[in-house]
């Protein structure tokens, strides 16, 4: 029987298609996030180093009473239009809703844990539990609540004057993030057709506030987190739609806002490095990246692997290569842009970690996997390496996080530790 030529020539591709991609599958392995272990000593007591940080961390949005911020709007919205609903699935939100927004009185949802009151008293806490150090925000529509602004609000700068002084009394260390999500409102008035981190200005204003920042604590903080999980805000706010500005666009459309963001760390570092420069100052200056161990669910499926894969490199790596390399490029996109004022603007990397992913492809939409948590998983009734028992859920843990702590490894930063969750016990 003879075999159609065009028939044949299909054969052949479709096999050496599958080959690369078993070939791949195989071979690829993601050198940077190699596990690896230390020897752990075996001892009674176990002691932090001298100097080690050890803390807590807040967010501006989260504890202080509200400001005029793009996520009080949302949270105005919310509550005004009864979008206060969630995902079927766990870990999974509605776009422009708030869970349960609207079971909390009026008082709360302003004054939130009532912190403006209270935070000498939290820091109180926190000393007596062995704290000494304490990671929050400075919102920049605290300080410039209105747009046009010559200098920032007197109160505002006071405020934040008055938590410093706080710390300094307790002898707590403060760790001080410029952006934790929130933005002004008024931010996001269209500007030439464009908002928010897409503004021509964004980066002028961004400036403005760091420079006021600087120029009114710079003596008093040592370490700074110019900017906190910027992928996570990426995905969240530009492809979820379930963070502000609650937009879903597609992986082709998000890099001008992370070319942005990058931009927005650069001129940070280099105000902040120039204060101390001025005022011989030591500083501190990185960003805290989101990380997670991204695993394929099925791990026989090809596609799966791959995926995965590819998401990691797409929500830890890319941002992370443009600051080393000053080349911005976003994963399985054609989207590339130089931006060589950012390389060397990192002296440390703060990883905040939170645990696994399980990625999912469809065949019929192989370029949109799915991405779960175990629980979801379990509802689905995947199967998942995190589904036996809570020795395996352990051991899982301690190998997802030396696999993150491979990140300073990769890039020969210091690292701090700026957010983990542990696994319930």
């Amino acid at each position: 029987m003879k075999i159609n030529p065009k028939a044949k020539l299909w054969l052949v591709i479709s096999v050496a298609t599958i080959l690369l991609l078993v070939g791949l599958t195989i071979t690829m392995d993601n050198r940077r996030t190699n596990l690896w272990l230390s020897e752990f000593p075996s001892q009674t007591i176990y002691q932090f180093p001298p100097n080690f940080l050890w803390g807590a961390a807040s967010a501006a949005q989260h504890v202080e009473t509200q400001q005029n911020t793009d996520w009080t709007a949302f949270e105005l919205d919310a509550v005004e239009n009864g979008r206060s609903g969630t995902g079927e699935l766990p870990g999974v939100a509605l776009s422009g809703h708030i869970k349960d927004i609207d079971k909390y009185s009026a008082v709360v949802r302003t004054k939130k844990t009532n912190y403006d009151e209270m935070f000498d008293v939290d820091l109180s806490l926190a000393k007596a539990m062995g704290h000494n150090a304490y990671r929050f925000s400075i919102s920049w529509a605290r300080l410039f609540p209105h747009q046009d602004m010559l200098s920032p609000d007197p109160a505002g700068v006071d405020y934040y004057r008055n938590i410093l002084a706080s710390l300094k009394k307790h002898k707590i260390t403060p760790i001080v993030s410029l952006f934790h999500f929130s933005t002004p409102e008024w931010f996001w008035f269209e500007k030439n057709g464009k908002r928010g981190w897409e503004r021509d200005d964004a980066i002028e204003l961004f400036s403005k506030f760091v420079s006021s920042v600087v120029e009114n604590y710079g003596t008093e903080i040592s370490h700074w987190c110019t900017l906190n999980e910027p992928m996570t805000y990426i995905f969240n706010g530009y492809m979820q739609g379930i963070f502000p500005p609650l937009e879903q666009r597609s992986i082709n459309e998000i890099g001008p806002v992370v070319e942005s963001l990058l931009r927005a760390h650069g001129a940070a570092y280099k105000i902040i490095k120039s204060h101390g420069e001025l005022h011989n100052t030591k500083h501190s200056v990185g960003i805290a990246k989101h990380t997670r161990a991204f695993e394929p669910l099925r791990n026989w499926n090809l596609m799966d692997r791959l995926a995965a894969k590819q998401v990691e490199n797409a929500f830890i790596w890319d941002f992370l290569d443009a600051l080393q390399t000053g080349v911005l490029t976003i994963s399985n996109t054609n989207y590339k842009v130089e931006i060589p004022e950012v390389i060397n603007t990192q002296d440390y990397i703060g990883i905040n970690y939170y645990g696994r992913y399980f990625v999912k492809t469809r065949f019929s939409d192989l370029a949109n996997p799915e991405i779960l948590f175990k629980e979801s998983t379990q509802l689905l009734n995947e199967p998942c390496p995190g589904k036996t028992n809570l020795s395996l859920d352990l051991i899982l843990f301690k190998s997802e996080v030396t696999s993150i702590f491979t990140l300073s490894l990769a890039t020969s930063l210091k690292e701090f530790i700026t957010e983990l969750i542990l696994p319930e016990l």
